[in-house]
């Protein structure tokens, strides 16, 4: 028996689409034309599809076994708060670049366009 399932995209592909809208609202409200909003677009996705990358990290420091449930919660926090800090400064770190390069491909599509 096969079911017919509603398929969701992957949080990379969910991503994707939020920032493709995010890049396709700028350049409509700077006024390009639809032309450069599909091309940049376009361009934007083969850079974004390279980088993407999920990252996982496995650990499981040793701990002194006569540690007490309380404190080997306060370590298992505080090793999961650095982890998220870390998580959020790759985040913050991936978005400016693909920023910087969305900027270099707006560069780039008006002097092809100039010839």
């Amino acid at each position: 028996m096969t079911t017919d399932g509603v398929e969701f995209p992957t949080g990379s592909a969910r991503e994707w689409i939020m920032f493709e809208k995010t890049i396709r609202e700028a350049l409509e409200k700077a006024g390009a034309s639809q032309e450069m909003t599909q091309e940049v677009s376009a361009r934007m996705k083969e850079v974004y599809e390279r980088y993407d990358r999920k990252f996982t990290l496995a650990l499981s420091p040793p701990l002194p076994e006569n540690l007490s449930s309380k404190q080997r919660r306060e370590i298992d926090n505080s090793i999961r708060n650095a982890v998220e800090g870390l998580t959020n400064e790759i985040h913050e770190y991936t978005s400016q670049v693909l920023f910087d390069r969305l900027c270099i491909e707006i560069e780039l599509y008006k002097l092809r366009s100039r010839r």
